[in-house]
């Protein structure tokens, strides 16, 4: 059951994704992919993983875990995670083709029948471009024509009928992100009593109306420092979130231990 062949596929349409193919000499074809930096992505793990993995056991997926792992690059975000996850997934599916079970069932099987859902409000055309962590990339001028699920335009402009259509399909948890715009302007080191004001609103305007039927979560994706990450997360546990998301960046870790004094908050950091 060894490796013979990593195969990857980008897509023009999706360029930060990347699908990886891992085919043994059984010709069993695991399927994995991985987001974002896809052309990096795909030439590390030509010239760097295809190297050591091929003619490794697909089904020995934790030796090829300590086979690859770097030296350097080992962030949560970096190319190498990035490749290395892909193949991961890949070998798993292989496993799981070969056995007939769910790659579920081979990690131990579920413990319970169902689980919460919330919405990650985010549209069609969210992220398309290279330029991750910019609103650049939030896609809102090149909205499809379907504004059914343009949820991040929705969010920012009509975020009470964004939360009354989520409640309708079911859905009473939802993670918005309007702070981005006021992090940019001063690259996280000020926000304004004005732009404070402009990105609580949609928070505030889903609480009034729906008040706890609506479980809402704030998204700041590390781009604040810590006196105004302090600023706004006290302001949001005022309205009340079920979650703050990445109030500071991760290897912030005495930013993230001064957070949490504030234990009526929840933070969650990945």
């Amino acid at each position: 059951m060894t490796i013979t062949a990593l195969t990857t596929y980008r897509s023009l349409e999706f360029p930060n994704l990347l699908w990886l193919e891992a085919e043994t000499a059984d010709g069993v074809v695991g399927l994995g992919e991985t987001f974002f930096a896809a052309e990096a992505v795909e030439a590390y793990i030509h010239a760097n993983l295809a190297p050591i993995v091929l003619g490794m056991s697909a089904v020995d997926i934790e030796a090829v875990h300590y086979r690859t792992r770097p030296y350097i690059g080992f962030v949560a975000a970096s190319t190498e995670l990035r490749a290395r996850s892909a193949l991961d997934i890949a070998l798993w599916d292989v496993l799981g083709k070969l056995t007939g079970q769910p790659i579920s069932v081979l990690l131990g099987g579920r413990i319970r029948s169902q689980i919460p859902v919330y919405n990650t409000c985010a549209g069609n055309q969210y992220v398309r471009g290279t330029k991750l962590g910019t609103t650049q990339n939030f896609g809102i001028a090149s909205s499809g024509t379907d504004q059914n699920y343009e949820d991040l335009d929705r969010f920012l402009n009509d975020p009470v009928g964004l939360a009354g259509s989520l409640l309708d399909m079911g859905i009473d948890s939802m993670k918005i992100w309007p702070f981005d715009f006021a992090a940019e302007s001063t690259q996280g080191q000020f926000i304004s009593p004005p732009e404070l004001d402009k990105a609580l609103a949609p928070f505030k305007a889903i609480k009034k109306e729906y008040g706890d039927r609506m479980q809402i979560s704030a998204e700041l994706h590390g781009m604040w420092n810590l006196s105004e990450s302090l600023i706004i997360c006290q302001a949001l546990d005022e309205i009340g979130m079920r979650w703050i998301e990445d109030p500071v960046f991760l290897t912030n870790p005495t930013g993230i231990q001064e957070l949490k004094r504030n234990r009526t908050i929840t933070y969650c950091h990945g």
